[in-house]
């Protein structure tokens, strides 16, 4: 290393050093000023103060001790049970979506016994996987949402080999779509 490297490294560490000590010093001064300790036998100005209280302002403080639950107001079809290896899946006919997902391989940590519960919509977890096609606002045809009615072979699938398919399938005005949800082995 030749003396002029050496001098631009030292530079360089000088500039960095500065700028640690610059921002350290930004940082003292926006931080915001200590409270004063009290000094035994002087009372407090806070009495002085009047409280100011506002009825329609609200409080961000619960008043109980549970947290609010969300209202499930979704509509309900007729349930198709998925088990695979690694999930067991609940599909709903309104709209085809996946309602419940539990993690066969892995406990919930409240009841070792029971899977893991990924999604579901009951209760305090309500998470759906919704989807349909949008349309534009002029279309002739029909499509499905995720509030359309969908029809299904059977009730309930089991994995018997490396990958599962579940056909749903809807029809309106001569129009048939089917959505078919795919499950692999060991995913």
């Amino acid at each position: 290393m030749n003396m002029r490297s050496f001098w631009w490294l030292a530079l360089a560490f000088t500039l960095l050093w500065i700028w640690l000590q610059w921002t350290q010093f930004q940082h003292k001064n926006t931080q915001p000023p200590a409270v004063q300790p009290q000094v035994e036998g002087q009372t407090s100005n806070l009495q002085d103060v009047p409280a100011v209280v506002d009825e329609e302002v609200p409080s961000a403080y619960l008043t109980t001790q549970e947290v609010p639950v969300a209202k499930s107001q979704i509509a309900k079809g007729q349930r198709i049970t998925i088990k695979t290896d690694v999930l067991e899946v609940t599909i709903d006919t309104q709209g085809g979506d996946i309602r419940d997902v539990k993690l066969l391989q892995y406990a919930a940590s409240a009841d070792r016994s029971q899977p893991f519960h990924l999604m579901g919509d009951e209760g305090q977890m309500l998470y759906v996987a919704q989807n349909g096609l949008a349309l534009q606002s002029k279309a002739v045809l029909p499509a499905p949402t995720h509030k359309s009615l969908y029809q299904a072979k059977q009730r309930e699938y089991v994995m018997t080999a490396n990958q599962l398919s579940v056909p749903l399938t809807w029809v309106e005005d001569g129009v048939k779509v089917t959505k078919t949800y795919t499950f692999k082995k060991g995913d």
